[in-house]
């Protein structure tokens, strides 16, 4: 049965590129699966609405049918930028702590490169904003393992509140870095690493080469993949990295993912991309795709434990994904049961509903507020060439348009700038690249006025 809905779900979805890169925000979609495949496919993905509580708030509160009624308002609040050209900043990939414990001090990249892919020799300063003394930019190291869309995966490493980790090549090796802002002293791990568990011992480490060979604005360049020329190496996939020891090992391979490979699969390179670890560190998120020689794609998103048991398909998908809690994972579905929306999906099972009703109906780069209460979002660029910055209240169905970026016409494909956004640490702030002064610079906006307008009422009045 396993095998059998995957490759019903790869059927239904090819993903076509565009230009010299693709853009999950934008690509386009075609149907490719017979009528069979697509009722099996949308009988297997319908269930019951899922109902879950975690520390008193009901998780089903994220949860909305399509035919419940969403209210949307504007409310364009001040974008500060907290860089200044004439290097270009920026942060990243927006499913990384930016963010210091006291919400102080900012990660970023500082580079001077503009209008073209990175190149081996090509440096970024990684730095950090201090809010508390007029943005002031401090250098920290260097890295000359980056790219536009998700920067060195750098993050300040959870309970060691002066502690980050990076990445970087060193001596033609790609390493991810734990470095200590007081001490200057650094631990270096022998692979790079894609995602860090909450409790900041491990993380997970796939191939940033195939990545560059393949999907260039999310890989490293510099270093040549060991499997070039293979279309599944048995021996790459997914590394666990144990920070204490520096000690991996391959939890899931490209062998592993064989039973979920389409008899039909168009010829063309496998590689993994876009992990993530659940609250308590017991399972992984990945995505699983086919880059094919047609300059195609295939892609559906997968979960398994962290030894790499109990692999399980959540859906063929458009886009991204982020996990809600232990169990839950909201995905943006472009041939979801209810047409491309996001969907909150229960792992390790085929239970899935629709979240934001008719409002939240573009694929964007979606991430909880710290209390679960919010939905931070984007809509790709409209005709205006605007990205528009969303917040949703998800207990009032309500979508507040916060803001709109135009972004700089030359920067397409890898090179465009995706807003990114990424909340502070009890949501309060947002911090998001853009070029809407026609340069790649971090900007922050106050949100309080919209997820505290109660208590900023209160304050006024004392």
């Amino acid at each position: 049965m396993r095998r059998e809905i995957a490759w019903c779900c790869w059927d239904i979805c090819v993903y076509e590129q565009r230009g010299c890169g693709y853009d999950d925000g934008e690509m386009q979609t075609r149907a490719m699966g017979n009528s069979v495949s697509r009722r099996f496919f949308l009988a297997s993905s319908l269930g019951a609405a899922v109902v879950l509580k975690r520390g008193g708030t009901l998780l089903a509160q994220a949860a909305a049918d399509t035919d419940e009624p969403w209210t949307v308002e504007e409310r364009l609040l001040p974008a500060v930028p907290i860089t200044r050209g004439p290097k270009q900043h920026f942060f990243g990939y927006y499913d990384k702590q930016q963010f210091d414990t006291g919400n102080r001090h900012l990660l970023g990249l500082e580079c001077s490169v503009i209008g073209r892919l990175q190149q081996p020799d090509d440096v970024a300063v990684i730095g950090m904003v201090d809010i508390a003394r007029n943005h002031r930019w401090t250098p920290l190291v260097e890295t000359r393992a980056w790219n536009w869309q998700m920067g060195c995966h750098a993050e300040w490493l959870p309970g060691q509140p002066r502690r980050i980790i990076f990445n970087d090549r060193r001596e033609g090796q790609l390493v991810a870095v734990i470095r200590d802002l007081d001490s200057k002293r650094e631990t270096v791990l022998p692979r790079p690493i894609f995602t860090v568990a909450h409790d900041g011992r491990w993380g997970v480490s796939l191939n940033f080469a195939r990545l560059w060979r393949y999907r260039p604005e999310t890989g490293f360049c510099g270093v040549q993949d060991p499997w070039d020329g293979q279309a599944a190496p048995a021996e790459d996939g997914l590394f666990r990295v144990d920070f204490g020891t520096g000690k991996s090992a391959l939890i899931v391979s490209h062998k592993d993912m064989a039973a979920f490979r389409p008899p039909n699969a168009k010829e063309g390179a496998w590689y993994f991309t876009h992990v993530s670890v659940n609250e308590d560190g017991s399972r992984l998120l990945f995505w699983y795709r086919l880059a094919a020689r047609t300059g195609a794609f295939q892609s559906a998103v997968y979960t398994a434990d962290v030894d790499g048991g109990n692999i399980h398909l959540v859906a063929n998908h458009n886009s991204h994904t982020v996990w809600l809690g232990r169990d839950n994972i909201l995905a943006w579905l472009g041939r979801g049961p209810h047409g491309a929306h996001f969907y909150l999906c229960r792992d390790k099972s085929n239970e899935l509903r629709v979240v934001g009703g008719n409002k939240l109906n573009a694929n964007g780069h979606a991430l909880y507020s710290p209390d679960r209460r919010w939905l931070l979002t984007d809509r790709p660029l409209n005709k205006a060439n605007e990205r528009t910055l969303v917040i949703a209240d998800l207990a009032r169905r309500h979508c507040c348009d916060i803001g709109r970026f135009a972004e700089m016409t030359e920067l397409k494909g890898p090179l465009r700038c995706d807003l990114h956004a990424r909340w502070n640490r009890d949501g309060t702030a947002i911090c998001f690249d853009s070029t809407h002064e026609n340069s790649r610079q971090m900007y922050l906006v106050d949100v309080s006025s919209v997820v505290r307008p109660s208590q900023q009422r209160k304050e006024s009045t004392t």
